[in-house]
């Protein structure tokens, strides 16, 4: 205001009225370079309402055919793909924090099963001097050596001979 005041008024000096003039000016008028420059589509393409990720992908190829016939300018064809492809990530985005929510919520719905191991196995004699470790004292039903048993003899076997009878 009081640059306004000094401006408007006829009885001050000359040279302070350039002055607050000139000190208001970027307030009253704005230097060029802050507004971007207009462009101009010389050839414009149809953009079609994208409903789904086919939809923008099929858009994407045909920006790249357009870019490389020349029927396209270069920075063009790169901020509508870019444009396509920020829309893509954001719909694989919402679709799958969708898919994520159903699948939490399924997993609240669905009980958690309790696994318990009950039981075990007894002992088993692994040899002389050795840690016994644990093992059942009949195998399938039948009995399981020590070391103090014999095998068993089979049909081709015989006594061994003790030198004596």
């Amino acid at each position: 205001m009081t640059l306004s005041t000094i401006q408007n008024d006829d009885k001050n000096d000359p040279s302070l009225i350039i002055a607050a003039a000139a000190a208001l000016a970027p307030f009253a008028h704005p230097k060029l370079q802050s507004i971007p420059t207009p462009r101009f589509v010389d050839n414009p393409i149809e953009v079609p309402e994208f409903t789904h990720v086919s939809d923008a992908e099929a858009f994407l190829a045909k920006v790249a055919v357009l870019v490389a016939r020349g029927e396209l300018d270069f920075q063009s064809g790169l901020e509508l793909s870019t444009l396509a492809k920020n829309w893509i990530e954001a719909k694989t985005a919402s679709e799958f924090e969708t898919r994520l929510t159903i699948i939490e919520q399924t997993i609240e719905l669905t009980p958690t099963a309790t696994t318990a191991v009950v039981g075990g196995l007894p002992r088993l004699f692994v040899g002389p001097g050795e840690p016994d470790v644990i093992m059942p004292n009949d195998a399938n039903g039948h009995q399981l050596p020590t070391p103090d048993d014999k095998p068993p003899l089979t049909n081709g076997d015989h006594e061994p001979d003790n030198g004596g009878s």
